[in-house]
C-alpha cells in the first residue's frame, strides 16, 4: 500500500520532502523481497523523479531504475518497460529535451528491454513504442523503435498484433511527417489488407490521427494514401467501411468541396445504400456533419448528395427507400424550402402510405421534420392531412407516432 502511494506523497510534499526522506524509502521499496512491492514502486519512479533535483534524478536512474530493468522477476521488468516513458517525461526539466545524462541510460534499458529473454517483456516494451519515441526523440524512435515494433507488427505469428498495429500507426506523431510517409504508409498499406480483421481496424481507426500528422497534400499522399482509403470504402468487410466513414468529415475539411467530390464522390454515393443498416444510418449524420463544414453547406448537399438519395426512391427495399426519409430528418434544416416541397416531401408523403408500417412511422417523422422549414401552406395542404389520416392507421405504433407528431412543436399551431 505504501509502495503504490508514493507518487501521491513525493506530489504533495515536494522536493524538500522527498529528497530528505522519501528516496531512502523509495530505494528500499525497490529492493524488497516482495516482488509486488517492487512492481508498486517502481510505477512511482516517475511522480518521485520529478519531485527531486536533476542531479538526484540521474543517481535515481543509474542506481534504481536501471536496476529495475534487470530485475530477476519478468513482471518487475514488464513495470519498468511499461513505466519508462513516463520516466523519461518526469526527467524533463520545464518540458525540455532530455540532456545526454538521463537520455543515454533510459535509450539503453529500453533496448534492454526490447531484447529481453521474456516475449512478454519484449512485447511490453513495444507496446509502449509511440510514448518512448516522443519522449526520447524522433531519432531514437526511428533508428531503434519502429523497426522492432513494425518487424513485430507484421510478423504473423507474432502475439499481440492488434495492439501492436496501433503502436505503429501511433508512432506517426512523435517520427513527423517526412518519416511517417517515409516508413509507417508502407505499414499501413500493408497492414490494411491483413488476414486479421481485427488487425485492419486497429491500423484504419489510426487513420485520422496519421491524416493529421502527414496531410493530403502532397504526392505520396495523392498517389498512395488517398486511393487506398477510397479502396477501403468499398471493402467488404462492413466494419472497415464504417470506419472509413467515420473519417470522411476529417477528410473533406482536409480537402475541401472540390477535392473532396474529386476522391469521395463515388465512395459517397456507394455508402448510402449499403448493405449495412448501422452504415446507411451514420452515413445521414455523416452527410450532415459535412454539409455544416464551412465551403460546404446548402449547395454541396444539394448537388451531390440529392441525386444519389432520390435514385433509391424506386428501391424494391423499404429499407433502401427509408434513406430518403432518414435524409429528409437530419438534413431538411440545411436543405432549400424548394427541394424540400419539390424533390423530397412527395416521396415522403406517398410512403406514408406504404404498406409497411416500419416505414409509415419513418414517413411520419420525416413529415414533421420537415415542417418549420417549408411554406405553412405545404403544411396545411399536404401534411397535415396526411398525418390527420394516420390516427386511424391500422397499425397502433403508426397512431401513436402520428398522434406524437401533431402534438410536437412543429405541428402544434397547426392543429
Amino acid at each position: 500500500a505504501l509502495a503504490a502511494r508514493l507518487g501521491g506523497i513525493a506530489a504533495a510534499y515536494g522536493k524538500p520532502v522527498v529528497e530528505s526522506e522519501l528516496l531512502q524509502l523509495y530505494r528500499g521499496l525497490l529492493v524488497d523481497e516482495q516482488e509486488s512491492v517492487r512492481v508498486n514502486a517502481l510505477k512511482k519512479t516517475a511522480p518521485v523523479c520529478k519531485n527531486v533535483e536533476v542531479s538526484t534524478r540521474v543517481a535515481l536512474l543509474k542506481d534504481c531504475f536501471a536496476v529495475c530493468t534487470r530485475d530477476k522477476a519478468w513482471r518487475v521488468r514488464i513495470a519498468a518497460a511499461e513505466s519508462l516513458a513516463e520516466v523519461a517525461e518526469g526527467c524533463k526539466e520545464g518540458g525540455q529535451p532530455l540532456d545526454a545524462d538521463m537520455r543515454v541510460p533510459l535509450e539503453q534499458m529500453y533496448l534492454a528491454l526490447q531484447s529481453d529473454h521474456e516475449t512478454e517483456v519484449r512485447i511490453a516494451a513495444a507496446s509502449r513504442g509511440a510514448e518512448v519515441a516522443t519522449a526520447l526523440g524522433a531519432a531514437f524512435g526511428k533508428a531503434h523503435v519502429f523497426p522492432v515494433v513494425s518487424r513485430l507488427a507484421m510478423d504473423a505469428n507474432s502475439v499481440s498484433r492488434v495492439e501492436l498495429s496501433t503502436v505503429v500507426m501511433q508512432l506517426a506523431a512523435p517520427l513527423g511527417k517526412a518519416d511517417a510517409l517515409e516508413l509507417v504508409l508502407p505499414c499501413l498499406s500493408a497492414l490494411a489488407d491483413d488476414e486479421l480483421s481485427n488487425v485492419r481496424l486497429a491500423v484504419l481507426l489510426q487513420l485520422g490521427p496519421f491524416v493529421r500528422v502527414v496531410g493530403l497534400d502532397g504526392e505520396t499522399q495523392e498517389s498512395v494514401l488517398l486511393p487506398l482509403i477510397v479502396r477501403l470504402g468499398g471493402d467488404k468487410n462492413w466494419r472497415v467501411r464504417h470506419v472509413i466513414l467515420q473519417l470522411l468529415p476529417q477528410l473533406s475539411a482536409e480537402l475541401g468541396p472540390s477535392g473532396f467530390s474529386k476522391h469521395f464522390s463515388a465512395v459517397v454515393e456507394h455508402l448510402a445504400s449499403d448493405a449495412c443498416a448501422l452504415v446507411r444510418e451514420d452515413w445521414i449524420k455523416v452527410m450532415a456533419e459535412i454539409a455544416s463544414t464551412p465551403g460546404y453547406g446548402q449547395p454541396w448537399a444539394e448537388e451531390t448528395l440529392l441525386s444519389t438519395v432520390l435514385a433509391l426512391g424506386d428501391h424494391k427495399s423499404y429499407l433502401m427507400r427509408a434513406v430518403i426519409l432518414q435524409f429528409i430528418i437530419g438534413l431538411a434544416g440545411t436543405l432549400s424550402s424548394n427541394v424540400l416541397e419539390t424533390k423530397l416531401l412527395p416521396a415522403a408523403l406517398e410512403m406514408a402510405s406504404d404498406r409497411v408500417p416500419n416505414l409509415r412511422i419513418v414517413a411520419v417523422r420525416a413529415l414533421s421534420a420537415a415542417t418549420p422549414f417549408v411554406a405553412a401552406a405545404m403544411t396545411r395542404e399536404k401534411i397535415l392531412p396526411k398525418l390527420q389520416a394516420l390516427l386511424a392507421d391500422s397499425d397502433v405504433d403508426v397512431k401513436f407516432e402520428a398522434d406524437a407528431a401533431l402534438e410536437s412543436d412543429n405541428l402544434k399551431a397547426f392543429s
